[in-house]
């Protein structure tokens, strides 16, 4: 079953012709008087609209019902359906989000289907395929146990000279 989701999200991600989201987000556009927006080879600082397609492009924020990026960058992502193949992203918030061999910072999505993913953070109900995680909960508890050990050790050393608060044993 993993091999035929492969399969679908390489045919997914390499042609948009047969994303079945693509009529969902046209529909989308539709209803919200948003003309689907396509970008091949440039650079923007904020996109809105019904459906963005991206390729070999970048933008600093994009708000849409559908995203689809190919080979593209983007800072902040909303959306409700966010597809990126070989992308690199800083920000997401969708309802679904595919990728594929992506970089992403932070993710929240109820659901993900991942590839060859590198991710900073990710909040999702629901996680299937390949993520390589930098914060996962070990390394969070890990983290927050030194950050505690340190600000422990570090009171006690700057407590030391100052054993005697009320000012008794100090010579003026």
């Amino acid at each position: 079953m993993a091999w035929g989701k492969i399969g679908h999200m390489s045919k997914h991600s390499s042609n948009s012709d047969n994303n079945p989201l693509d009529e969902f987000a046209a529909k989308l556009s539709r209803q919200l008087n948003s003309e689907p927006v396509e970008f091949n080879e440039s650079t923007t600082d904020h996109v809105e609209g019904g459906q963005i397609w991206m390729k070999n492009s970048a933008a600093r924020s994009i708000e849409a019902s559908a995203v689809h990026l190919e080979e593209s960058a983007a800072a902040l992502v909303h959306a409700h359906t966010v597809d990126v193949h070989k992308g690199v992203i800083g920000g997401v918030a969708a309802h679904d989000a595919t990728l594929t061999r992506t970089t992403n910072t932070l993710l929240l999505a109820k659901h993900v289907e991942a590839q060859e993913v590198q991710a900073g953070v990710i909040f999702a109900l629901r996680l299937e395929g390949n993520v390589k995680a930098t914060l996962t909960p070990l390394t969070a508890f890990a983290a927050g146990a030194g950050l505690a050990a340190a600000v422990f050790i570090l009171k006690r050393i700057i407590a030391l000279p100052f054993l005697n608060s009320s000012g008794k044993g100090m010579k003026s």
